[in-house]
């Protein structure tokens, strides 16, 4: 799960906690893991059953694991930007 402390900030907690998975996904990939972004969830819920302070936002979620072929970053980056701009 990743998080952003919303106090004391706007909403820069939002930018720093993506690039922070940005990065996690890239060390994974980099070390032959498959990773995916789970962004769509009840958030009251995962804060209650993680035990999150209020003070925090839940940004995402991120799945790393092991996959079935070895993967490869670029490709895997074409598809999402053709995908996010059409």
């Amino acid at each position: 799960m990743v998080c952003g402390d919303k106090k004391g900030s706007d909403n820069g907690y939002i930018v720093n906690a993506s690039l922070a998975l940005e990065n996690m996904v890239l060390v994974a990939v980099n070390k032959g893991l498959g990773t995916w972004v789970v962004s769509s969830f009840n958030e009251k819920d995962i804060k209650a059953i993680l035990e999150i302070l209020d003070n925090f936002e839940a940004i995402a979620m991120i799945a790393i694991g092991y996959t079935g072929e070895k993967m490869n970053l670029s490709i895997k980056l074409y598809i999402w930007y053709v995908h996010a701009n059409s």
